[in-house]
């Protein structure tokens, strides 16, 4: 497969943006632990809609695992069938 490219943007500046949105320095690294705690954070806050009114911790935590384990593996495969597709 060949890609043809049109730039508008010397590849330097690209390369810049690249290496500054990668996820393989400190930043990147506080990036991803942020954004795995905020989206823990609003499945757990989501599945709280439904547990009963007296359940619980145990039940609020067996509502909100699957729906993370879910969550991971729609992450996780998305990323698996862009990595086989780009390479």
């Amino acid at each position: 497969m060949f890609l043809k490219v049109c730039l508008v943007q010397p590849k330097a500046e690209i390369d810049l943006q690249f290496e500054a949105t990668s996820l393989s320095n400190p930043w990147g690294y506080f990036s991803a632990i942020l954004l795995g705690i905020s989206t823990f954070g609003t499945i757990a806050i989501t599945s709280g809609f439904f547990v009963k009114p007296n359940a619980t911790f145990d039940d609020y935590v067996s509502n909100v695992i699957p729906l993370f384990a879910g969550f991971l593996t729609i992450l996780g495969v998305s990323e698996a069938s862009h990595l086989l597709h780009c390479n």
